[in-house]
């Protein structure tokens, strides 16, 4: 259940966006996606409708008529906005916006891909441009977590799983045995307490709101009380 009108499951923002695709209004890409038979190219994105007042404007991060400020991050050139902090940047190398933190990846131009530093792998010219062998959705802007494998080849983590649940223990392109179920498991969990999304309720005015889970505790997205606590 979305926790407010202007609340989606992918980002927090104070602002909808006016597709020209299909001429219709969607709190995000991904919420356009997930209902529409094509994708919305977000750079194409020229109109907001702020969540506030209601006023619909050229793409800014504040709204013209009332000040709001839509999101805390906001990417001019990939019309993103998003009022959690998710270290989010821009790489300019990957032309999108990347979560995790500059300063804890590297755009390797061979590749094509944004890779966490410290990550040893086999480089393969472009692979970051290539769809997942398993599910062929595009991994350059997909949001589902992706394996480097020993021989370079890059899937999807929920993929790799699945091959492995039916006895599959090499890659799809070229045979090569993939990453080991030890590794894969050190890698989910320290990924899950990230890619989780948990309600939170702000002790100080009351308001609720939906965000990434943390071990650092949770601001209030309204009055910036960190007196918050999960809901379970």
């Amino acid at each position: 259940m979305l926790n407010s009108k202007f609340d989606c499951n992918h980002y927090q923002r104070k602002c909808l966006i006016i597709t020209l695709c299909c001429k219709k209004i969607y709190p995000c890409r991904l919420c356009h996606d997930k209902e529409e038979d094509h994708q919305l190219i977000s750079k194409n994105v020229e109109e907001i409708k702020c969540v506030i007042c209601g006023f619909i404007q050229l793409v800014q991060n504040n709204c013209q008529k009332c000040g709001t400020k839509f999101g805390k991050y906001y990417c001019k050139k990939c019309r993103l906005f998003d009022d959690t902090d998710k270290k989010q940047f821009h790489c300019e190398g990957c032309d999108i916006c990347r979560i995790g933190g500059r300063e804890n990846y590297y755009h390797d131009y061979v590749c094509g891909m944004c890779y966490q530093k410290g990550t040893v792998h086999k480089c393969i010219e472009n692979i970051g441009r290539s769809p997942c062998p398993v599910c062929l959705e595009d991994l350059h802007t997909s949001t589902i977590p992706c394996i480097v494998n020993k021989c370079g080849h890059i899937l999807h983590q929920t993929c790799l799983r699945i091959l492995k649940t039916n006895s599959d223990n090499n890659c799809p392109l070229c045979r090569t045995p993939m990453i080991t179920d030890e590794d894969l498991e050190k890698l989910t969990s320290a990924q899950l307490v990230l890619e989780t999304r948990v309600e939170i309720l702000c002790y100080n005015c009351g308001h609720t709101f939906h965000t990434l889970a943390n071990e650092n505790g949770y601001t209030c997205l309204d009055c910036h009380s960190t007196h918050t606590g999960l809901i379970t």
